[in-house]
């Protein structure tokens, strides 16, 4: 029994750690300027769950403190590509990456805008209508993004694809199938009693504001979701909206402390997700 014991807790040590736990971690060394250890980390996390955009967001913040300025801008280009309507706070991140953020956006929405339109003309073509009205939607929000004002051919393209989002749209309309005659309505169900989880210990870690910087006399707001199991113990804590760089980590190693009455369905403890927000005071 205790070889069995010791063989099991080998392998747990060995297994690879959750790529949102690497990604704790990445925040955590970037957080005390380990930016080399945190770039490994990130490299890590991002096998297990490739593009993701924390990834490539922490990889430029640490690429940019690093002066690493070429590599830097292609992990930026690469959140522009995968969600080219992101655009990152300018009170979460500092001035001279919204700058340089901005200016890649100039550069390239004009291009993925119209190779989205490509590729929804073509879904068109090929009665693929759902997809084809996703994407003429997405041109026609991007076509309105500020980074696009004044560029070659913006309102050619504005009306071209109002054009083909209103024929896709009719169609998708005329192809909806009829919809089925009600069935006689049934018994009413017993309803379901769901009480929410009651906090036992939710304490938040210190918050010491920054001294020199203009961010001394501000408020920082964010969110931390946290799973809660049937016996109370939060499962995961994730950073729902970041609150302050310096204090997201230390946030996520107090949220997986808390204790919590369980939520109950019909009286019985199960599992539940709860929403905690938070608000950093300035001076």
């Amino acid at each position: 029994m205790k070889r069995s014991a010791f063989v099991l807790a080998a392998w747990l040590a060995a297994a690879p750690a959750p790529a949102q736990d690497l990604l704790a971690e990445a925040q955590a060394q970037y957080a005390e300027a380990a930016y080399e250890e945190a770039l490994a980390t990130l490299a890590r996390a991002e096998e297990r769950t490739p593009d993701r955009l924390e990834v490539h967001q922490y990889r430029a913040f640490c690429l940019i403190a690093l002066g690493r300025m070429a590599e830097a801008e292609r992990s930026l280009t690469a959140i522009v590509r995968a969600n080219p309507t992101f655009v990152p706070s300018p009170t979460e991140v500092a001035p001279r990456v919204v700058a340089l953020f901005a200016d890649l956006r100039r550069k390239l929405l004009p291009g993925i805008a119209r190779s989205t339109f490509a590729d929804a003309r073509t879904a068109f073509q090929e009665q693929a209508t759902d997809k084809a009205v996703q994407q003429f939607e997405l041109v026609m929000t991007l076509l309105e993004d500020p980074a696009l004002n004044g560029t070659p051919d913006h309102e050619d393209l504005r009306v071209l694809t109002a054009g083909f989002l209103d024929l896709a749209r009719a169609r998708a309309k005329t192809a909806e199938p009829p919809k089925p005659e009600e069935p006689p309505a049934a018994a009413a169900p017993a309803p379901v009693v769901i009480e929410p989880p009651v906090v036992i210990d939710q304490r938040l870690p210190e918050w010491k504001p920054p001294t020199s910087t203009a961010a001394a006399n501000r408020d920082f707001f964010g969110a931390v979701v946290v799973v809660i199991g049937a016996d109370g113990f939060v499962k995961r804590a994730t950073i729902k909206e970041p609150v302050y760089p310096l204090y997201d980590a230390l946030l996520l190693e107090a949220a997986r402390k808390w204790r919590y009455k369980p939520a109950l369905k019909n009286g019985q403890p199960v599992e539940s997700e709860k929403v905690v927000e938070v608000r950093l005071r300035g001076r």
